[in-house]
């Protein structure tokens, strides 16, 4: 049981990653959308 248990924190922990990466990337993505003059360079230099 102490093995699974573990398991699946692993796992809960390792969504939660994706998901505050993905959530942070779209954030940025929002606010260089918003703002297109300053999106060009970002993009290119990033």
């Amino acid at each position: 049981m102490i093995p699974s248990f573990l398991a699946l924190v692993k796992i809960k922990s390792y969504f939660f990653e994706k998901f505050v990466f993905v959530f942070i990337f779209w954030l940025g993505f929002h606010i260089k959308r918003e703002n297109h003059i300053d999106s060009l360079p970002m993009l290119v230099f990033p």
